[in-house]
């Protein structure tokens, strides 16, 4: 009687064990899957942040030509507004001189 109640509790453990061991099976093949999921979606907004970045990198690099022709054409405006007063002033100077004599 003992053999067959150790038997049917054997029985039940090993039922019990199977059906645990199937969940967990279950739940590492959902965990799985959830990673896989995660590691996809990583990669394509890993893919976007990257094409961001490059494209903000270009945005400054156009940024900084645009910084650099600015500065070189206030240069030269700059000379000519000197060169243009210059001229001016000697225009002034030569009509005074013209009027007082």
């Amino acid at each position: 009687f003992f053999f067959i109640m150790n038997l049917q509790q054997i029985t039940r453990e090993k039922h019990t064990y199977m059906l645990q061991t199937g969940d967990l099976r279950q739940e590492l093949k959902k965990q799985e899957g959830y990673v896989e999921e995660q590691r996809e979606s990583l990669f394509s907004r890993l893919v976007e942040l990257e094409q961001s970045a490059a494209d903000y990198c270009e945005q400054i690099g156009n940024f900084h030509t645009n910084c650099l022709q600015t500065v070189s054409s206030m240069k030269q405006n700059r000379e000519s507004a000197t060169e243009n007063a210059t001229k001016y002033q000697q225009t002034v100077e030569d009509l005074e001189k013209w009027l007082s004599s």
